[in-house]
């Protein structure tokens, strides 16, 4: 996957891992939220959202707005996330 970072194109898949695994389906940003909401910058909204899991209706419109844009931090840096089948963390500027 490629994205734009600080207006440079950058391969993501690079340097990237496996967050969380695609087996459990729609609960993916729930499972992030879980996991990484705190160490990440969701709003408390966002959050609360996702922690709510798919019955809420704003589940999947809040995850599909920040997937694309959210920070959380790991072992002292900052990842993003997409999703190809799994999660995937990938490494920040």
């Amino acid at each position: 996957m490629i994205t734009i970072q600080d207006g440079e194109w950058v391969d993501v898949v690079e340097n990237s891992f496996p967050l969380i695994d695609q087996n459990i389906g729609i609960y993916i940003p729930r499972q992030f939220a879980k996991v990484w909401g705190e160490k990440s910058d969701l709003s408390k909204e966002d959050l609360e959202v996702l922690l709510s899991g798919p019955d809420h209706l704003d589940y999947f419109d809040t995850w599909n707005s920040v997937v694309d844009t959210l920070t959380f931090e790991f072992d002292g840096s900052k990842y993003g996330v997409f999703e190809d089948c799994d999660l995937w963390a990938y490494p920040k500027n």
